[in-house]
């Protein structure tokens, strides 16, 4: 009795373990393609999958390893011409609805949590919760 009480107790931990996974690697699995950004709702970004990423608009291309590519402005300036260029960085999931990333560009390197309100085959809409720059590691 104690041996199926105990058995029982570790098949319901490890469903329940499964079960909180699984969600970040559907995130994850879903997120990973290029996004050209294409608009905004209110204070979201809105971003349509794409086969590489666009050379005069933003965007980001979230790969398989976790390593990333920003498409954003090469400068300070935002009044038109604006010119872009491509950061490199990091993205991790921390939960089933945000990701971090990490990148350096012209202000230095940044770290910016993305709430995801929806991702699917052909669009992602996304907000940008905190950004904070952050000091480079010295080795």
């Amino acid at each position: 009795m104690k041996n199926s009480i105990k058995y029982s107790s570790v098949l319901i931990l490890a469903f329940v373990s499964f079960g909180f996974a699984c969600p970040k690697n559907k995130l994850k699995k879903a997120i990973v393609g290029s996004w050209s950004n294409s608009g905004y709702v209110e204070n979201s970004i809105v971003a349509d999958k794409s086969d590489s990423l666009a050379k005069d608009s933003p965007g980001i291309q979230f790969n398989k390893d976790g390593t990333l590519i920003k498409r954003q402005n090469a400068g300070w300036c935002g009044t038109p011409p604006i010119t872009y260029s491509n950061q490199e960085g990091n993205w991790t999931v921390l939960n089933d609805s945000t990701i971090r990333i990490s990148y350096s560009y012209w202000r230095g390197p940044v770290e910016e949590d993305l709430w995801i309100q929806s991702v699917n085959d052909t669009k992602l809409q996304y907000q940008i919760i905190a950004s904070r720059n952050i000091e480079e590691k010295k080795d």
